[in-house]
């Protein structure tokens, strides 16, 4: 029986991945592929999943790189992008509607600290019983542990869990550890596939007027 309802961040709960939030500001073209490549497609990147280095540091190392004209612009696109990128909101929806049914929802991320402080303060906040983000442990989703660490932290049976995730490959290392999921990528699987898929594993999320629309 499903119990808890876990959900990654990026393109699932927030719109898109970090550097789509260049296509929210006003920039010249050229200007937004610089900014594309020097923060968002850095190598370094993963450094901030990995805790290993926080936006102010990882700015400074990298902020050189950058036309002088842009770096004002550059580093306002990186701290706000989450912010710019804004919620998904039939995920909101959704997540509400879970939680007033009694599922406990929780959170599974490759993320960074600013990110996860910008969540906490948000509403979303008040219906997350537990975060498990990539940043606090020193470990991604790829390398498996991450996952256990969600498990044991929260003290969670991995077959009364149910996971959504944007990574075909992160829902399979979670059924290596007992978990189903969702592989929701808005394209070849889209929500629609998902409140289906869910209700066909018995999970409760809509009232009666809500079910005649599926």
């Amino acid at each position: 029986m499903i119990k808890n309802i876990v959900f990654d961040v990026g393109n699932i709960i927030v719109k898109g991945k970090p550097k789509d939030a260049l296509k929210y500001i006003e920039l010249d073209e050229k200007y937004k592929e610089i900014i594309k490549e020097v923060i968002f497609e850095n190598p370094d990147w993963k450094k901030l999943d990995y805790g290993e280095l926080d936006f102010d540091e990882y700015f400074e190392i990298n902020k050189d790189k950058l036309p002088e004209n842009i770096i004002d612009i550059a580093k306002d696109c990186l701290f706000k992008s989450v912010e710019y990128r804004k919620f998904n909101e039939n995920i909101i929806s959704l997540i509400k509607k879970l939680y007033e049914n009694g599922y406990k929802i929780y959170i599974l991320s490759d993320n960074n600290v600013n990110t996860y402080n910008y969540l906490k303060k948000s509403e979303l906040n008040d219906y997350i019983s537990g975060w498990c983000v990539s940043a606090f442990y020193g470990e991604v989703k790829e390398g498996k542990k991450l996952y256990k660490i969600l498990f044991d932290t929260f003290k969670l049976n991995p077959d009364e869990c149910y996971f959504i995730d944007d990574r075909e490959k992160n829902i399979k290392i979670g059924k290596e550890y007992g978990m189903d999921g969702f592989n929701l990528d808005w394209e070849k699987h889209n929500y629609n596939e998902l409140i289906q898929q869910m209700k066909n594993k018995k999970i409760e999320i809509w009232g009666k007027k809500d079910e005649e629309k599926y």
